[in-house]
């Protein structure tokens, strides 16, 4: 398996969102989008793309403030996605 260098200093040639997540760090409660990105391939940047997922940084606030309140629902949501999804077991 040989190793492709991607040239992140460009700007991708598209951006699909995939989903949210969240870090908590103290006080501070970060928001992001975790999306894939497009770049073009070094060796053939006419003909083919290279996808990357990424983490995009979009909010940040005190967990105290109001501008809080859609990230920690958001939080809450994530953490117990779990209790709705259904399992089949054979």
């Amino acid at each position: 398996m040989s190793e492709i260098i991607i040239n992140i200093a460009e700007e991708p040639t598209s951006k699909k969102h995939i989903s949210w997540t969240y870090e908590e760090r103290g006080d501070d409660i970060i928001l992001y989008e975790i999306v894939e990105c497009s770049y073009k391939h070094p060796q053939a940047p006419e003909h083919a793309t290279i996808q990357r997922i990424e983490l995009e940084r979009k909010f940040e606030c005190k967990k105290t403030s109001i501008h809080a309140s859609a990230i920690l629902l958001l939080k809450n949501a994530l953490d117990n996605v779990s209790l709705f999804m259904r399992t089949t077991e054979k």
